[in-house]
């Protein structure tokens, strides 16, 4: 019975077999099967299985030329040429074939290199693309030789003509030229797609951060949790390329942030001068951020959230707000007790306690800053309501810090905030619990 397979040298010396029938490649010495399977339809558990790992290159694509010279394409991207002996070679040395691929579909060539390297099309098949250069090559080679067949024919009617000669042979020195620089244009090509894919994967795992609504406030292992189900996630496989992904991306974000609110401020001033008073955080207002949103277990301590959070230390100053280390230590330390001993319904209800058992006060402080302050007001349930659909973290944080500017005479909000049990829930936590408190205080007293 019919063996398909061959035995061929790869550049690197070693041996490896090829099916001609199916075209499969592997490493080992084939043991004869009446059926043998695709290596392109085997699914990636077969091909993990099998004896080209995946995570060696391997052949994946056999393309015959001319002679019994054969185009190989490697699982990197790679090619390189086998002679008749069975040789693999870097450089194709023979004309026909160079002639062959002038005539292929150079495009097709290019997608098969990037099939071959693990590039996936919704709309594109593989198979198809493999089959379809397969048949453009045996219909070419049909072709030239026809042509080859028509040009002897009309040679020995005109093989006195020594001047036909020299040219042809000049024309055919330029058709070999052109043969190399496809090849030489392909290689560059490669380059060119592989930065071209790298720069679209980094695109396509951004988009993600957009699409899911990411906290440009919160950390990167918080927030990876959710996309990484997602496929696009990954398209970057290195985890330390997506942190540093995110970082930019949050840093850019604030900046655009920052930018509008300076446009917007400077449209409104040009109609109207603003003496509003600038919206200052409390002590331990972004401290308490950075540990709302980390990783705490049963046993993390403050180095552990300094160490987890060094980025956002850095990026809110923390160090200027709370200048001894001493102090973010031992402030920490309360906190995660509270973080590890309570859910966050147990949590929430410890805030809204706080707020109860300063009511009265609350009350007055409310109504003198209400009375007083005609810039700073306490917002309508319908806009409270669009603000939290619209989920922008820097318009919540915003109306967080008015809200405390409302509760902030006669000390009020200095007495809350050496509290613990103030900063025991988030940012967007504690904006909704805060105004639902003072909203409340606004319709009793009317």
């Amino acid at each position: 019975m019919r063996r398909p397979w061959k035995e061929y040298v790869a550049p690197n010396g070693k041996k490896y077999y090829y099916n001609t029938e199916t075209k499969e490649t592997q490493w080992d010495k084939p043991v004869f099967q009446p059926q043998q399977k695709n290596v392109n339809q085997q699914s990636s558990g077969d091909l993990q299985g099998s004896s080209l790992s995946s995570k060696v290159d391997f052949p994946v694509y056999v393309i015959p030329l001319s002679n019994d010279w054969k185009l190989v394409i490697w699982s990197n991207g790679s090619k390189f040429y086998i002679d008749p002996l069975g040789k693999s070679h870097t450089e194709l040395n023979d004309s026909d074939s160079l002639e062959l691929l002038d005539y292929i579909n150079r495009d097709k060539l290019i997608l098969l290199v990037g099939f071959a390297r693990g590039y996936v099309s919704s709309n594109i098949d593989p198979n198809i693309i493999y089959d379809q250069i397969l048949e453009e090559i045996e219909q070419t080679k049909q072709d030239l030789q026809g042509d080859k067949d028509n040009t002897l024919d009309s040679d020995n009617n005109n093989s006195g003509s020594q001047d036909t000669k020299e040219v042809e042979e000049h024309v055919k020195e330029e058709d070999l030229e052109q043969q190399r620089q496809l090849i030489s244009d392909l290689n560059e090509v490669d380059e060119s797609s592989n930065i071209a894919r790298d720069t679209n994967n980094k695109n396509e795992f951004i988009k993600l951060f957009d699409g899911f609504n990411l906290d440009k406030y919160s950390t990167w292992r918080i927030e990876m949790k959710k996309i990484e189900s997602q496929p696009s996630f990954f398209l970057i496989e290195n985890d330390n390329e997506r942190e540093q992904l995110f970082e930019a991306w949050c840093s850019n974000s604030k900046t655009a942030e920052v930018v509008d609110n300076e446009n917007v401020s400077e449209s409104d001033s040009s109609v109207e001068e603003s003496d509003e008073e600038e919206l200052e955080p409390t002590k331990y207002h972004y401290l308490s951020h950075i540990i709302s949103k980390g990783d705490i277990a049963s046993d993390t301590i403050y180095q552990d959230i300094r160490t987890q959070n060094k980025v956002l230390f850095k990026e809110f100053k923390i160090k200027e707000f709370v200048p001894s280390r001493k102090e973010q230590e031992q402030f920490t330390s309360q906190l995660l007790f509270y973080y590890k001993k309570f859910d966050v319904k147990e949590r929430t209800k410890l805030f809204v306690d706080l707020l109860n058992s300063n009511r009265v006060q609350l009350t007055q402080s409310l109504q003198t800053s209400l009375e007083l302050n005609n810039k700073v007001q306490l917002p309508s349930e319908t806009q409270f309501q669009t603000l939290l659909e619209e989920n922008d973290s820097f318009e919540i944080e915003t109306t967080l810090l008015k809200l405390e500017q409302l509760i902030s005479t006669q000390g009020l909000l200095d007495k809350l905030t050496a509290e613990p049990t103030y900063y025991v829930i988030g940012i967007k936590d504690k904006t909704i619990e805060l105004f639902n408190f003072l909203n409340h205080l606004v319709n009793v007293s009317k």
